[in-house]
């Protein structure tokens, strides 16, 4: 899970990070931002390829980039550390690891808070990826999927699906879950299975989508070139999914 939770945060660059129960991929999504935080440097330079091969997308630049300051929130009730000051140490431990690869400037840590109350540190629609490594069921999915950028915020829940178990999901399946409680909600959903694993061997993601968003023009995508003789041959679409599904 760390270096895919690293690879998602370099790709789809979400500036607020939560993750609930920290260990070991805590350093790896720091390092990931840390990292975005490089690379958006690097490419507001002259001298740099993206914007040289003109691959940027200059709104983006304009909009986001000024302000970007990528940071991660981590909250854990220590729950699982045991007694006789196991989860102070290790809450030293972890500020430890993060101090010494110099990531603890973009890293908040809650190491004694009830998960059940984190979601108060937050506003609507204000977070780009949410890590659940701790326990979830649809209570959970109602306090924070309002919390989530409504245009591409991600929710990620690990180990929902259990292998070799008579029920495929753990608890439920989040996909149904958002659809009953929020009905009116878009959203992609994707699990992934590592199947040699017996525990903690699956991960679901959701990326919640805003239809007032989606563009209805594809330029670039199917084939147009931006001007609207470009656009005369080329089919149109009320939504993504609809152009995804077309055949």
């Amino acid at each position: 899970m760390a270096p895919l939770l690293h690879s998602l945060v370099r790709f789809h660059r979400p500036e607020v990070v939560v993750e609930l129960g920290y260990g070991y991929t805590t350093p790896f999504l720091a390092r990931a931002l840390a990292d975005v935080a490089a690379d958006l440097a690097a490419e507001q330079l002259p001298t740099s390829e993206l914007r040289r091969a003109g691959l940027g997308q200059q709104r983006w630049y304009e909009t986001v980039a000024p302000h970007f300051s990528p940071r991660l929130f981590v909250v854990d009730d220590s729950s699982q550390r045991g007694a006789d000051g196991k989860a102070e140490e290790y809450a030293r431990t972890m500020a430890s690891v993060l101090s010494n690869l110099r990531l603890d400037g973009r890293v908040t840590l809650h190491s004694a808070m009830n998960l059940a109350q984190a979601h108060t540190l937050f506003e609507p629609d204000s977070l780009g990826l949410v890590w659940n490594d701790a326990q979830w069921d649809p209570d959970f999915i109602k306090a924070w999927w309002p919390l989530l950028k409504r245009d591409g915020g991600m929710l990620l829940l690990h180990n929902v699906i259990g292998n070799g178990e008579r029920s495929r999901w753990c608890i439920a399946s989040p996909r149904r879950v958002v659809r009953e409680l929020f009905p009116g909600e878009k959203f992609e959903f994707l699990t992934l299975v590592e199947p040699h694993k017996a525990y903690q061997g699956s991960v679901a993601m959701l990326r919640r989508l805003d239809p007032a968003a989606q563009p209805r023009k594809y330029r670039f995508l199917w084939g147009g070139k931006g001007d609207d003789d470009d656009m005369k041959d080329v089919e149109m679409f009320d939504d993504w999914m609809t152009a995804l599904d077309r055949r």
